[in-house]
C-alpha cells in the first residue's frame, strides 16, 4: 500500500461522509493525487514517492502549480487535512518566493534561462541576487521568458488589494523619457 492510499484510508475512517478520489502515480517517479470533498471543504492532495504530501485548497489554484503546504509524513498530512475539514478552513499559500526558487520550480537551469533572455548565465545569477534593484520591465521580461505573466499588487492596511496595470506603468515611463532632453533620457534609460 502506498502512503497515498494509507492517507485515504485514514481519512475515510475519520470522515466516512467524505468523497475521496484517489489517482495513483502512473509511474514510480510520478505524482499521485487525492481529491477530497467533505462538509463544504474541498482539498487537493499531491503525493510523490519522494515522500511528501502537497495540500492545497483549489480556489485560486491553477493546474500544475506548486502546492500551498507541504507535509513529510502521512501523520502530519492527515492531521492538517482533518483540521481543515473540521474548521472548513483553507490552506495557506507560501507568502513569497525568490526569483531563484521560481526558476527552480519551473525546472529551468540558469543557462537555459540565459539563452531565452539572450544573456550570459552569470548575468542571470546577478539578476537573481539583485531582484530588489531590478527595474519592473526587466523582471517582467524574466518572468515572460519562464512562461509566466508578472502581476503587481498594492496591499493596503484596510484590506484593499489593487492590481497595478503594468502596461500603463511602461507607457508613462516611455512618455517621461521621450519628453526629456536627449542626455537626460539616456541617463534615465541606463538607471
Amino acid at each position: 500500500m502506498t502512503p497515498l492510499n494509507d492517507l485515504a484510508l485514514r481519512l475515510r475512517k475519520s470522515f466516512p461522509d467524505a468523497n475521496l478520489d484517489v489517482a495513483e502515480p502512473a509511474d514510480p517517479s510520478g505524482f499521485g493525487f487525492l481529491d477530497i470533498s467533505c462538509r463544504g471543504c474541498v482539498l487537493a492532495i499531491q503525493w510523490q514517492e519522494k515522500g511528501h504530501f502537497g495540500v492545497s485548497s483549489p480556489e485560486g489554484h491553477g493546474y500544475g502549480e506548486k502546492p500551498d503546504e507541504i507535509y513529510r509524513s502521512v501523520d502530519d498530512a492527515a492531521a492538517r487535512i482533518a483540521e481543515l475539514i473540521i474548521s472548513n478552513g483553507k490552506t495557506i499559500p507560501p507568502a513569497e518566493v525568490t526569483l531563484r526558487e521560481l526558476r527552480a520550480e519551473k525546472e529551468l537551469p540558469q543557462a537555459a534561462l540565459a539563452a531565452l533572455l539572450g544573456v550570459s548565465q552569470p548575468a542571470v545569477s546577478r539578476l537573481e541576487r539583485n531582484v530588489s534593484r531590478m527595474m519592473v520591465a526587466t523582471l517582467q521580461t524574466v518572468i515572460q521568458a519562464m512562461g509566466g505573466r508578472l502581476i503587481l499588487q498594492a496591499h493596503f492596511p484596510d484590506g484593499v488589494i489593487r492590481q497595478i496595470r503594468i502596461d500603463d506603468l511602461f507607457r508613462s515611463a516611455e512618455a517621461l523619457v521621450a519628453s526629456q532632453p536627449a542626455d537626460e533620457a539616456e541617463c534615465a534609460r541606463s538607471k
